[in-house]
C-alpha cells in the first residue's frame, strides 16, 4: 500500500491519472508534491519543477541541491524554475 506518499497529492486534488504521476516526480519527506522533467540544450540544462503544494525555502533549497547533483553528473550548468498548477492545468500538462 503506497497510499501514505500521496496524502499531499490527495490534499491538492491530485488523482491516480494525473500526469505528473506519470513522469519524474518530486518527493520531499515521503509525500509526492510535484513532477519535474528536463530540457536539454547545447550549454546548460533546464529544469522545471512542477508542484501542487506550496514548498518552504528549505524544501526548495533541497529540490535545488539535487538538481545542482543533476547537473554535476551530466557536465552541464542547470537552470530550475518552480512552477505551481491548480488542478485544472495539471490535466492538460505533460511533465
Amino acid at each position: 500500500d503506497r497510499s501514505a506518499i500521496g496524502k499531499v497529492a490527495q490534499q491538492a486534488g491530485i488523482e491516480k491519472d494525473d500526469p505528473s504521476f506519470l513522469a519524474h516526480i518530486i518527493i520531499l519527506e515521503g509525500q509526492v508534491v510535484g513532477g519535474w522533467r528536463r530540457m536539454l540544450n547545447r550549454n546548460e540544462v533546464l529544469v522545471e519543477a512542477s508542484l501542487f503544494t506550496k514548498l518552504t525555502n528549505a524544501e526548495e533549497g533541497a529540490i535545488a541541491d539535487a538538481v545542482e547533483s543533476f547537473g554535476k553528473f551530466l557536465g552541464l550548468p542547470i537552470a530550475l524554475t518552480f512552477k505551481e498548477h491548480n488542478h485544472e492545468q495539471r490535466k492538460t500538462r505533460s511533465f
